[in-house]
């Protein structure tokens, strides 16, 4: 990728008991991709997108902070991140949350959901 070539925006969306690994996994993965692992050699911009900017905390206690509200979510993305939760029947029905999922679609190239996170779309028919 030269320099002058965008770099990829990522989007993980975050929410209270969203699985830790389903967001911290792609994370990773997307954030230490090569050519470069400094913030502007890299290949990604990954960030995680949430209703606000607090710190939300996962099934397993960690709290995450995200970097964007959904209001703030810098589009066009390359690619969102749905993760699941391990009490997904209890986030799944999240009105709010599947309606900035749902209006974002065609924003967004690529939608991808991890493990349980497939019940958030399939409540939007996707």
């Amino acid at each position: 990728m030269s320099s002058n070539t965008p770099r990829r925006k990522i989007g993980i969306v975050v929410f209270p008991h969203a699985q830790a690994l389903d967001v911290t996994g792609p994370h990773e993965v997307f954030a230490s991709a090569l050519p470069g692992l400094s913030a502007p050699e890299r290949l990604y911009e990954v960030f995680l997108v949430a209703r606000s900017l607090a710190p939300i905390e996962m099934t397993s206690g960690i709290k995450l902070q995200p970097d964007f509200t959904f209001e703030s979510c810098p589009f066009p993305l390359d690619t969102l991140i749905v993760p699941g939760s391990e009490v997904i029947d209890e986030v799944r029905h999240d009105p709010e949350l599947l309606d900035w999922i749902g209006r974002h679609v065609g924003d967004t190239r690529r939608l991808v959901s991890i493990c349980t996170g497939a019940y958030f779309l399939a409540e939007l028919g996707l």
